[in-house]
């Protein structure tokens, strides 16, 4: 499985910025709230696919992404730093 661009872009900036609000996804990236989901479910269906946890969405916390997520992409630019992921 590929992670396409926009889902990298979020995925990254999910990373850097834990407890972001989904709504400042919205206006970061120009999406609409359903497109912010989809995105949101397409990086779920990855990390799921490579057994790691999954990003928690909560209005209260915001996003939330495992520690171990993290430490996968240190600096959120490890692999990230290619144009598309792909399985690990």
């Amino acid at each position: 499985m590929i992670l396409d661009d926009r889902s990298i872009k979020l995925l990254k900036e999910i990373l850097m910025s834990p407890g972001i609000k989904i709504s400042e996804l919205q206006g970061k990236f120009a999406l609409t709230r359903q497109q912010a989901y989809y995105s949101l479910n397409k990086i779920n269906d990855w990390l799921s696919a490579n057994h790691l946890p999954v990003i928690q969405k909560n209005g209260q916390s915001g996003v939330m992404v495992d520690p171990i997520v993290s430490q996968m992409f240190p600096g959120a630019d490890g692999c990230i730093k290619y144009d598309r992921l792909c399985s690990l």
